[in-house]
């Protein structure tokens, strides 16, 4: 490669981090799971709260999935569409929002903290944006 020019990125490692995320019975759900705990969200929530805990992950890995794509895109590429995830973002705090809310009425004072779901997003979005502007 000429001086001060990067390679551009191999789809390979792309397709190989796809399938093993995607084919491999939830590998990425049960990722996204564990990272949430992460944040003090219930483990009991995927129970007692089902409806809306699995919309939220679902809606989750939709997301995620679309960044692991755009992970190995070429720089420019990364640069320009990684801005439009975060209206993406922006839903899925919403979203984090609602189902705090649905927490709390059904765990009331034994949920930990107040926000898992909003604060795990926040720190998702704030972690991209800082991968933007870097």
């Amino acid at each position: 490669p000429s001086k001060g020019k990067r390679p551009e990125p191999n789809v390979l490692p792309r397709s190989v981090a796809h399938s093993a995320l995607v084919s491999r019975g939830g590998h990425l759900r049960s990722l996204l799971l564990s990272s949430l705990e992460a944040c003090l969200f219930p483990p009991d929530a995927m129970v007692h709260c089902k409806k809306a805990a699995e919309a939220f992950v679902v809606r989750c890995e939709s997301l995620f999935l679309h960044i692991i794509r755009l992970a190995n895109a070429s720089r420019a590429r990364r640069f320009r569409r990684l801005a439009h995830y975060f209206g993406d973002f922006n839903t899925l705090q919403h979203e984090a929002w609602q189902l705090d809310e649905e927490l709390k009425r059904t765990f009331a004072s034994n949920l930990q903290y107040q926000r898992p779901c909003w604060v795990w997003v926040m720190e998702q979005c704030l972690n991209a944006m800082i991968a933007k502007l870097l």
